[in-house]
C-alpha cells in the first residue's frame, strides 16, 4: 500500500494558514473540530458481485457489515478497495510498520483479514489548533467462518452406551424421545430427554399382546399421544394408544384398523393437531382413508359410502409399513403431509427398457362433497317433502407422487425417511449414500454435497475408524432418527436432525475410485468397519445462524 507521510499534509495546512494570514489580515479561516466518518463502502466483493452494508457505531467507533461475507471471502478482502471513507477534512491515518501515523490512501488496496484501527483528523488538528480533536475507529469485516449452506454435524458425547443392536425406531411425545428396539426377550423402549439422549436404560413395554416381537408398522403422535398398529407372527394388526410411550392400552372403539397414517393439522403453528388420518379395513378387502378428530372414538370419524377406496395395483404399492412422515407447510399458507414406507409391490419408472425401482412419497388431500345426511341405520333423513337432506362432508385422501423423469428420482430405499427441512423435502434410508432433496417430493436429485453425511477419505492409509476426527455413515443400517424442533425463549426452533445408532460390528458398502494408473478410470472398492453406540446431531449452518447471530461469522 503506497503512504503519503503526515506531517507532509499537516505542513501543507500550516503554510496554508500563513500565506492566507499574510495577504489579507481580516480573512478568518474557520476549522472544523468534527472528526466523524460519515460513510464507508467497501469496493465490490470480487467473485460475488454483492455489496455489502456497513454500519457506523459513532458511540463505539466501530464500523462493520451486519451480514457477513461468504465462507471464503478472505481471499478477497485480502487485497480490497475502500470505494467511500468521507470525513469533514479527508485526512486519515493508520500505523505504518514502524508505529507512525500514515496517511491512508483508499486509491490502493488493504488488507481487511484482520480489525483495522484507523484515525480521522479534523481541521483544527490538522492546523495544530486543537491537536486532540481526532477520533479513532475500528474497521471489522465480518466474514462466516462456516458455510451457510452445509450441514454441521456434532458427535454427542456421553450418549453413546445405549446396548441398541437390533432394528430401532424413534418418535418425539412432548419433550421426550422415545426409541423402540427388537430384543431377544421382546420390544424394549429407551426414554430420553430430546435435550438429552443420555439416559439408556431400557423399559420394557406394557398392555401388547405377547404375541408381538417386531416393531410398530406405523406410529405417530395426535394430541400428546401416541397411537402404533403392530403385527403379530400371524400378520394379525393390533392398534394401541400410550400417553407416555411405555404402557399402551387397546383400540377397541377404532375398528379394524390397518396403519395410522400421519397428523392432520389446520394451522402448520398450531401446537395441537387437528386430526388423526388412518386406513381401515371393510368389506370384501377393501381399505379406506378416514380421518377422525377424537383418535379413539369411530363417531368423531369423516368416512362413508363416498369415501376413497384403496383397491388392486394402489394398495400393493401403497406402503404397508410406514416408517416415516412430515407435516409442513405451503407457501399459501395451508398445511401439508407427506409420508413414505415401504410397500408390498414397488413402483418403477421405465428407463430405455429397463424398469427402475424408486422411492415414491404420498401426499395427503382433501375435497369437500355433497352428500345424503344418514341417520344411525344409514338411511337417508329426509325433510318435511321426503327430500333427502344434504350435508357437506370432506372427503380425504392420498395420492402417489410418483417421478416425472428418468432424470429426476430416488432410487427405493430400505427403512425411508422423509423431512421437510428449511422449506425443502430431504429423503435418505439405509446405507446413507446421500440426502435426495425435492421441492414438492415428486421428481428428486441428490442434494448438493455441503448437504451431506459425514464420511471419511479412505485414500488415506490406516486411519482407522474414529467417530470424531473421521467420522462415516455410509454402510449403516442399525438407525433411527427424528427431527428437534423444541424452540427457546425466543420461539426458535433448534433444527438438530438427531440420529441414533445402535453397535454394529459389520459395515459394509462399495466406494467408487480412481485407479491408480494414470488411466483416470474408476473402479469399486469395498469398504468395512465396525462402530460402537453413537448419537450425533446434524444442523444446517444457516439455521444455527439464525438462533445465534451474534455467532454468524464465527
Amino acid at each position: 500500500m503506497k503512504i503519503k507521510f503526515l506531517s507532509f499534509i499537516a505542513s501543507f495546512f500550516m503554510v496554508s494558514f500563513v500565506i492566507t494570514s499574510c495577504l489579507d489580515d481580516d480573512n478568518n479561516i474557520e476549522y472544523s473540530p468534527d472528526a466523524t466518518i460519515h460513510a464507508f463502502e467497501l469496493d465490490t466483493i470480487g467473485g460475488y458481485g454483492v455489496k455489502y452494508k456497513f454500519t457506523i457505531d459513532q458511540l463505539s467507533r466501530e464500523i462493520y457489515n451486519e451480514d457477513s461475507l461468504p465462507v471464503h471471502a478472505d481471499t478477497i478482502i485480502d487485497k480490497i478497495l475502500i470505494k467511500t471513507l468521507t470525513t469533514a477534512s479527508g485526512v486519515v491515518t493508520m500505523k505504518d510498520k514502524s508505529g507512525n501515523d500514515s496517511v491512508l490512501n483508499i486509491n490502493d488496496s488493504i488488507d481487511l483479514r484482520k480489525e483495522l484501527i484507523i484515525k480521522v483528523w479534523s481541521t483544527e488538528a490538522l492546523a495544530g489548533i486543537s491537536p486532540n480533536q481526532t477520533k479513532e475507529y475500528k474497521i471489522k469485516v465480518n466474514v462466516h467462518k462456516h458455510d451457510p449452506d452445509s450441514l454441521r454435524w456434532e458427535y454427542i458425547v456421553g450418549a453413546d452406551d445405549n446396548n441398541i443392536t437390533g432394528p430401532q425406531r424413534s418418535i418425539i411425545l412432548g419433550s421426550n424421545v422415545l426409541t423402540y428396539t427388537e430384543t431377544t426377550s421382546g420390544l424394549k423402549v429407551y426414554k430420553n430427554t430430546v435435550s438429552g439422549l443420555n439416559n439408556w436404560s431400557p423399559n420394557s413395554i406394557v398392555g401388547i399382546e405377547n404375541s408381538i416381537k417386531t416393531l410398530p408398522t406405523s406410529i405417530i403422535e395426535f394430541k400428546d399421544m401416541l397411537y402404533a398398529t403392530f403385527k403379530d407372527n400371524n400378520n394379525t394388526v393390533y392398534a394401541y394408544t400410550s400417553e407416555d410411550g411405555i404402557n399402551w392400552s387397546a383400540l377397541t372403539s377404532l375398528t379394524n384398523i390397518e396403519l395410522f397414517l400421519a397428523p392432520i393439522k389446520e394451522k402448520f403453528d398450531s401446537e395441537k393437531n387437528a386430526r388423526i388420518s388412518y386406513i381401515k379395513k371393510v368389506n370384501d378387502n377393501k381399505y379406506i382413508f378416514t380421518t377422525s378428530t377424537d383418535g379413539v372414538n369411530e363417531e368423531y370419524a369423516l368416512y362413508d359410502n363416498n369415501k376413497k377406496y384403496l383397491d388392486g395395483e394402489a394398495r400393493k404399492k401403497f406402503p404397508s409399513k410406514i416408517t416415516s412422515y412430515t407435516n409442513y407447510e405451503n407457501r399459501n399458507g395451508t398445511q401439508g403431509v407427506l409420508l413414505i414406507g415401504e410397500a408390498e409391490k414397488s413402483t418403477t419408472l421405465s428407463n430405455d427398457g429397463t424398469d427402475i425401482a424408486i422411492a415414491v412419497a404420498w401426499i395427503y388431500s382433501e375435497e369437500s362433497q355433497e352428500v345424503n345426511k344418514l341417520n344411525e341405520n344409514r338411511e337417508p333423513i329426509l325433510d318435511d317433502n321426503d327430500t333427502p337432506i344434504k350435508e357437506n362432508i370432506i372427503v380425504s385422501g392420498w395420492g402417489d407422487l410418483p417421478a416425472g423423469s428418468t432424470y429426476r428420482y430416488c432410487p427405493e430405499l430400505k427403512n425411508p425417511i422423509i423431512i421437510h427441512y428449511n422449506s425443502q423435502f430431504y429423503l435418505f434410508g439405509d446405507g446413507f449414500e446421500a440426502f435426495y432433496t425435492s421441492p414438492s417430493g415428486r421428481d428428486w436429485e441428490k442434494a448438493n454435497k455441503k448437504f451431506s453425511f459425514p464420511h471419511q477419505n479412505w485414500s488415506k492409509e490406516n486411519i482407522g475408524y474414529d467417530p470424531i476426527k473421521f467420522p462415516e455413515f455410509r454402510g449403516r443400517k442399525n438407525f433411527s432418527m427424528v427431527v428437534d424442533t423444541e424452540k427457546d425463549a425466543q420461539n426458535r426452533a433448534n433444527n438438530y436432525l438427531v440420529f441414533i445408532f445402535g453397535k454394529n460390528d459389520n459395515v459394509s458398502f462399495d466406494e467408487e475410485v480412481e485407479k491408480e494408473d494414470s488411466s483416470r478410470a474408476t473402479t469399486t472398492v469395498k469398504r468395512s468397519y465396525s462402530h460402537n453406540s453413537e448419537v450425533w446431531r446434524g444442523r444446517l449452518n444457516q439455521l444455527w445462524f439464525d438462533k445465534d447471530p451474534e455467532h454468524a461469522g464465527k
